[in-house]
């Protein structure tokens, strides 16, 4: 488990608590209480959660080799309920700026911040208050709203049950209450939105009605084009039609260039052509229209985890020097500033919860890069932010490896490469609306957050340059990347069926860690899937025949009403789910620890 790391002499990544002897909750060391921004940390909950990460200056004591100055330069903590919800992030650098997803009203009852199966319904932004909350331990509720221009004191999400915002309530800093509503298709495409009382934004999708693709091709903003393999090649504005973004792929589907003109969809982008070098799937290099290098990338264990940018340019709004740079990186991965050599910062962001993204290239009042009047940009010198994505400013949508993320919809352009393999019903809901806990570093199946994964116990990363050979493989049985957990340098598929993705990797080696190890065989499938034995249940072998009905059942509505469509389709899962709960009831009436039993149940609310 990673515990600190020196960025270079001015800065450290840390983990560890001030006097740097602790870095986990344990028996006999409890989470410190909320404190200040200086206040003692740990930086890992009793389930290996991260729960914060600082970035601090001034170096380590020689004689008592704790930190010389624990005011963070950029510093979040949080903290999770027993589902794995996440109720806060909270920014020590820009209090005001922290972010509330679960409020608790006065006599500490939860005010619907997730809904029935951990989708966040709401958010909202300012200081967090001292008292309240979770366990009451603060952060119950706002004090302080946000007064950053171009961001929302609170939005609340109403979705349908494969995860569309049916509509969506926001309140801007100096700005009214405003009504995104929006109509979906049976394919949960969506087909118009409205904006308060605008009129009606039809949205467009390529092909023709009944041979789409289904590829987002017009929302009203933006036209986009796209190859025979669905990727996008050509952005256009909608407004006058100018051609502001166009994208090249190589043989193994990685984005190998692309062009911008007409100054991109603010109109002030720099026009200009860009070549990317690979090792893999990470960017390594960048090189301009004459093939002079521009940029080069240094990257961590992590895939999207970027240490180090070294520009060979000027580059970004701010007219940043040639010179080496250094993200600093939330605990989801989402850059929140850029420093120099000296450790200073230089250019600065803020997103909301699905990745709206705000880019600061000059500091505000007193020099502080966190004042409301800090300089807005519309584009960066680094463009590795939300969650570790490729931020294309010409078009404000994301380039995430085989597909482009929407931010503003909060959902990806097409739909997904690998179907229902990446878990989720919903072809073009990004991380099953949970956009706080969970990524998507490939656009094809979600996990939870890579830093509950990195390490610790027996528990070996999936990450390039881990520990072990296996977890190298890059996706189990079914393909998916990010699939395979390696528990004491073996290999085991956290692949047990869609609503099992929804659980993460995470709970899957805590699972392991947790239990014994035992295989079951699912007839339908004609090979072996993970369990994870409780030895304490006396009545596990009964248990271990209902999970491997419910397995097969979950396989068999896969298959059987895959092939039919319409009424007939619905009516086929339908009976398949009241099947899986038949079984659901039955192992509740007459089994213990039915909160270990299988995820379905959970998901179909059983």
């Amino acid at each position: 488990m990673r515990s600190e790391d020196l960025l270079h002499s001015r800065r450290v990544s840390t983990m560890l608590n001030n006097s740097r002897t602790h870095s986990m909750a344990q028996l006999d060391v409890p989470i410190p209480a909320r404190g200040g921004a200086s206040s003692d940390r740990l930086g890992y909950d009793g389930s290996s959660r991260m729960i914060a990460k600082r970035y601090l200056a001034g170096g380590v004591n020689s004689i008592t080799h704790a930190y010389n100055n624990t005011t963070p330069v950029v510093g979040f903590t949080t903290q999770y309920d027993l589902s794995g919800n996440k109720m806060f992030e909270r920014e020590l650098h820009a209090e005001t700026r922290s972010h509330l997803y679960q409020p608790f009203d006065e006599s500490g009852l939860p005010l619907g911040g997730y809904d029935s199966v951990d989708r966040l319904r709401k958010a909202l932004r300012g200081e967090l208050s001292p008292d309240g909350g979770y366990s009451a331990t603060g952060g119950g509720s706002i004090t302080t709203p946000i007064s950053l221009p171009n961001t929302n004191i609170a939005r609340t999400y109403d979705l349908d049950g494969l995860g569309n915002w049916q509509q969506s309530e926001y309140t801007p800093v100096d700005g009214m209450a405003t009504l995104d509503l929006r109509q979906h298709n049976k394919l949960n495409e969506i087909t118009s939105r409205k904006i308060n009382g605008a009129p009606k934004v039809p949205f467009e999708y390529d092909g023709t009605t009944g041979a789409s693709s289904g590829n987002l091709a017009d929302d009203g903003t933006l036209e986009l084009s796209y190859d025979a393999f669905n990727r996008l090649i050509e952005v256009c504005r909608t407004s006058d039609g100018a051609t502001i973004g166009q994208y090249v792929y190589d043989a193994l589907n990685r984005r190998a260039s692309k062009t911008v003109s007409n100054g991109g969809l603010p109109g002030d982008i720099p026009n200009g052509s860009t070549t990317f070098l690979y090792q893999d799937w990470q960017v390594v290099e960048e090189r301009n229209g004459s093939e002079s290098p521009t940029k080069q990338y240094v990257w961590g264990e992590y895939i999207d985890e970027c240490i180090q940018l070294k520009t060979l340019t000027t580059s970004g709004a701010g007219n940043l020097p040639a010179g080496e740079y250094y993200p600093l990186q939330d605990l989801l991965y989402r850059t929140t500033a850029l420093t120099d050599d000296e450790g200073d910062i230089i250019e600065a962001y803020d997103y909301d919860a699905y990745g709206n993204t705000l880019i600061f290239s000059a500091a505000g009042t007193g020099s502080n890069w966190w004042a409301n009047d800090a300089t807005q940009a519309d584009y960066a010198a680094c463009e590795v932010l939300f969650c570790g994505y490729r931020f294309d400013a010409e078009s404000k949508l994301y380039q995430v490896r085989n597909r482009e993320y929407h931010p503003l919809l909060g959902r990806w352009l097409q739909r997904d490469p690998i179907r229902f393999e990446g878990g989720d019903w919903n072809l073009y809901e990004y991380v099953g609306d949970a956009p706080i806990s969970e990524i998507d570093p490939t656009g094809t199946s979600r996990i939870e957050g890579p830093h509950l994964i990195e390490g610790g116990g027996n528990a070996c990363t999936i990450w390039p340059g881990g520990p072990c050979e296996y977890a190298k493989s890059r996706g189990d049985d079914k393909g998916n990347w990010g699939g395979v957990v390696c528990c004491e340098c073996k290999k085991y598929s956290c692949y047990w069926g869609p609503s099992n993705v929804r659980q993460g990797i995470r709970k899957c080696i805590k699972r392991h860690e947790d239990f014994h190890h035992d295989d079951i065989v699912c007839p339908a499938k004609g090979y072996s899937r993970p369990h994870y034995k409780d030895p304490k249940a006396a009545d596990f072998e009964e248990r271990k025949s209902d999970w491997q009905e419910i397995e097969c059942l979950i396989t068999g509505r896969s298959s059987e009403c895959g092939k039919l469509k319409g009424v007939a389709k619905k009516k086929c899962i339908a009976d398949y789910n009241k099947r899986i709960c038949d079984v659901c009831i039955i192992a509740r009436m007459f089994h213990g620890a039915f909160s270990y039993f299988h995820s379905e149940c959970r998901y179909l609310k059983c």
